[in-house]
């Protein structure tokens, strides 16, 4: 005799997953993540770890070192790039490139074994960024893979590369979801304005290159879907909408770099 007491479910009724087993399938698709978490841990400066290991430190004071240390004494002195000094770097590189130094004790031991520490851990999440916009479809052991064979065979020490090149995925994702009515032309305009301010902040070239990522990315995307002539009303509404945008931004970098003055 059955059990009336027993509860039995409906037929076709679904029951909802439990949530471990959604953090797990988040997980499955995210774990590239770790690869930025190794990656930084085999960076870690030696100093960092052993501070009374030895630094040895090859031909010093050569032309192209004078700049390394003079980068970062004009930092811990107030001293920054595009405010007081005119550089082909920004004020944003040499914060990241001074600020382990100033943090840990200015000295030349503490600059020549930590200068690239932040700008190189950037590269490598710029690199991951990058891989999660041009490969989103693709499992995340090929991306883990990928990240770090490229970071450990190409990460530019500098980032300035790794910089413009997720600028360049970053825009051409934003074309077509311009293209597609999935964003605003307006917002995407406004974004890359904003972008590209901080990719000038980081460096002249950074900001020329980045500024013609979003040009190439438009011409192509715009060139695939020719034949649809009512898109260019939007292209050109998010151009609008970027030239404007950095405009206002130019003015206030210079209005704030006048008040710090």
């Amino acid at each position: 005799m059955e059990k009336l007491d027993v509860a039995v479910s409906k037929p076709g009724a679904q029951t909802p997953a439990p949530v471990s087993k959604i953090s797990m399938a988040r997980f499955a698709r995210n774990w590239d993540f770790l690869a930025i978490l190794l990656l930084v841990g085999a960076s870690i400066p030696l100093a960092w770890i052993s501070p009374r290991a030895l630094v040895v430190i090859q031909h010093p004071g050569t032309f192209d070192d004078h700049w390394v240390l003079d980068t970062v004494f004009k930092a811990s002195r107030g001293i920054w790039f595009g405010r007081d000094v005119a550089f082909p770097y920004g004020p944003l590189f040499q914060w990241l490139f001074s600020a382990p130094a100033r943090w840990a004790g200015l000295s030349m031991g503490s600059i020549y074994t930590t200068y690239h520490t932040f700008l190189l851990w950037l590269a490598y999440l710029f690199g991951f960024l990058t891989l999660r916009l041009l490969l989103p479809e693709q499992p995340a052991w090929r991306r883990f893979l990928l990240l770090m064979l490229l970071s450990v065979f190409w990460a530019p020490w500098d980032g300035r590369t790794a910089f413009d090149i997720f600028l360049f995925a970053l825009f051409l994702r934003g074309w077509y979801a311009v293209r597609d009515r999935r964003f605003q032309a307006a917002m995407l305009g406004c974004g890359a304005a904003l972008s590209c301010a901080a990719a000038f902040l980081y460096s002249a070239d950074t900001g020329v290159f980045g500024v013609a990522a979003l040009l190439v990315t438009l011409a192509a995307v715009a060139w695939e879907g020719r034949r649809a002539p009512r898109q260019l009303r939007l292209y050109a509404l998010a151009i609008g909408a970027f030239a404007i945008s950095s405009l206002g931004a130019c003015l206030s970098n210079h209005l704030i770099a006048g008040c710090c003055a």
